[in-house]
């Protein structure tokens, strides 16, 4: 089940109706509880937070936001001594053009005054 169809049957039971048919569940439904409500509200939020999340995140390289580990560092910065571009490096190591400068800068391989 993907995520949106989830939010819409949450939404659904939260307005008091029957995802399938929509019609208005019963007054004494277990889903018109209060405590049930809330925590289909909670669940919805939390489902739409996710959505906007996974949004934002398309099309990113898909080692965006990992740590760099040692090796990576020390094979970042044999290919940046061999000539790789920053471009180069980012497509090699799935991150952002914006994460190897800044790696790189860290690491003492550029000057971070030096304009991109």
């Amino acid at each position: 089940m993907e995520q949106t169809q989830a939010l819409e049957i949450i939404r659904s039971l939260a307005k008091g109706a029957d995802p399938a048919t929509g019609e208005a569940l019963p007054a004494e439904h277990v889903c018109l509880q209060a405590d049930v409500l809330s925590a289909l509200s909670l669940a919805m939020e939390a489902l739409q937070r996710a959505a906007s999340a996974q949004k934002k995140n398309q099309g990113l390289p898909p080692s965006t936001g990992k740590p760099w580990a040692p090796d990576e560092d020390q094979a970042l910065v044999a290919a940046f001594d061999a000539g790789s571009t920053i471009k180069q490096l980012a497509a090699a190591h799935l991150r952002t053009n914006g994460a190897v400068r800044s790696r790189l800068m860290k690491l003492g391989k550029i000057d971070p005054h030096q304009k991109p």
